[in-house]
């Protein structure tokens, strides 16, 4: 049996002049897809912050741990599977929440993909 593998993104954006926070978004992973078996992000804007800090969540508690944007922040440079942070959690339509956490106010939007690595076993 092979697999197949798909991505997954939801953009998070958050406005300028918004004050120091944790925002939370929603998403629910493909259905189509077994497991979600990596997660990176890709900032696009920085939001004139010097850093933020982003996490996972489901009803069940932390699926990753809020840590800092460079440990999630994909590496071009690398091979494509070793972009992703490894994880293991269910896909098909599993809700869980993006955790997007600043210290400071906002002077510009934030802008950032937040990339699902999906996997489903092909019967062959």
């Amino acid at each position: 049996m092979r697999k197949e593998t798909f991505l997954q993104t939801k953009t998070i954006e958050v406005p300028a002049g918004t004050a120091s926070t944790v925002i939370r978004s929603e998403v629910k992973l493909n259905s189509s897809y077994e497991r979600c078996t990596g997660v990176a992000i890709y900032p696009i804007k920085q939001g004139g912050l010097d850093a933020f800090r982003v996490g996972l969540e489901d009803n069940g508690g932390a699926l990753l741990q809020v840590t800092h944007q460079d440990a999630l922040t994909a590496d071009k440079s690398l091979p494509f599977h070793d972009r992703f942070q490894e994880v293991d959690i269910p896909a098909n339509g599993h809700t869980v929440k993006i955790n997007t956490q600043f210290d400071q106010q906002t002077t510009e939007k934030l802008v950032y993909d937040f990339v699902f690595r999906l996997t489903r076993t092909l019967k062959s």
